[in-house]
């Protein structure tokens, strides 16, 4: 029996930060999708159905979703969640990666290895359809969506199960964000609800911000076992002096 972290998406950063947490082994289905919209109640209905309907060779579709710059893949019968990484319609081995993923998770969610379930939004992309939208109903969303999963996934399970849900904010919601999750109560101490910054790909000090938010939250609030902690921090002690090594090379040249 092992400890396995995997990402339930609703995009690539949380699939991203397990891998620089150095906690990631191997690719589970929904660590490279992008489905900010739907969020976890697709991946639940996906996993409910088996797979059934994500698994089959002509089971996409190019869409022009709102908003975007160039079409994307999609499942024809979860049209809003995309490929944006790869095109598994035209290369079959990438496909056929794709439905290893299934069986991988499927393996996973009946074995008895612990699992740390990681699922996020954010809250701006939550906005894009429903510009009212408060942090706090997002938080109760993310919660009824978990609540759901885990009905689905409990006569499953013969290890433990646990899940971080974070709740991705631009720099000037993070108090009002904090605020209402400072206020939900939660009885299940094997769910963890908290709050990061959104990612800043065009500002270093704030990306470098998300990255640690996201750790932190990683290695403190998804019932790590001390003997992983500290590794993950050994790790990012590493990647950290690595960092200023290139760093400085780079200013002396």
């Amino acid at each position: 029996m092992g400890h396995k972290y995997i990402s339930l998406g609703a995009a690539c950063n949380a699939a991203n930060m397990i891998k620089i947490a150095g906690l990631r082994r191997t690719s589970y289905p929904f660590d490279w999708l992008l489905n900010l919209e739907d969020g976890l109640t697709t991946v639940t209905d996906i996993i409910r159905d088996d797979f059934q309907k994500v698994s089959p060779w002509d089971c996409y579709d190019v869409v022009s979703p709102p908003d975007a710059e160039r079409t994307v893949l999609a499942y024809k019968h979860y049209p809003r969640t995309f490929h944006i990484h790869s095109d598994p319609s035209s290369n079959r081995e990438i496909h056929e990666q794709l439905t290893r993923r299934f069986q991988r998770l499927k393996r996973a969610l009946s074995s008895r290895d612990s699992l740390h379930l990681i699922y996020y939004r954010n809250l701006s992309a939550c906005r894009a359809t429903r510009p009212d939208i408060t942090p706090a109903e997002v938080a109760q969303l993310m919660l009824s969506e978990w609540g759901e999963f885990l009905r689905l996934i409990s006569p499953w399970r013969q290890g433990d199960t646990t899940v971080l849900l974070v709740l991705e904010c631009d720099v000037e919601d993070v108090e009002q964000t904090d605020r209402a999750i400072d206020i939900i109560e939660i009885a299940d101490p094997k769910v963890a609800l908290k709050r990061a910054i959104s990612r800043y790909d065009d500002d270093a000090a704030l990306y470098d911000r998300w990255q640690k938010e996201w750790a932190h939250l990683i290695i403190n609030h998804t019932r790590m076992p001390i003997w992983l902690q500290v590794r993950c921090h050994a790790k990012r002690a590493v990647r950290s002096i690595r960092k200023s090594i290139k760093s400085r090379l780079r200013s002396l040249s």
